[in-house]
């Protein structure tokens, strides 16, 4: 389609939870770089997302974080 970036912006905890998105990209012909941002505090995250993810689910993905 003519689309030279696309992003996948998601929490992807595990390498698992992007293989999917990996293997499209490949399968189209995309070069794929995964890009890791720095993790904000638990609080300041929880105090931030739009989803109402609790303080504590929110502690256990970052604490389970494959890098």
């Amino acid at each position: 389609r003519g689309i030279s970036i696309v992003v996948c912006d998601n929490t992807n905890v595990k390498h698992w939870n992007y293989a999917r998105y990996v293997e499209a990209a490949h399968f189209y012909g995309y070069e794929v770089e995964i890009i890791v941002l720095p993790h904000p505090s638990p609080e300041v995250a929880a105090a931030r997302n739009i989803h109402q993810v609790p303080l504590a689910t929110i502690q256990r993905m970052i604490a389970t974080w494959q890098n």
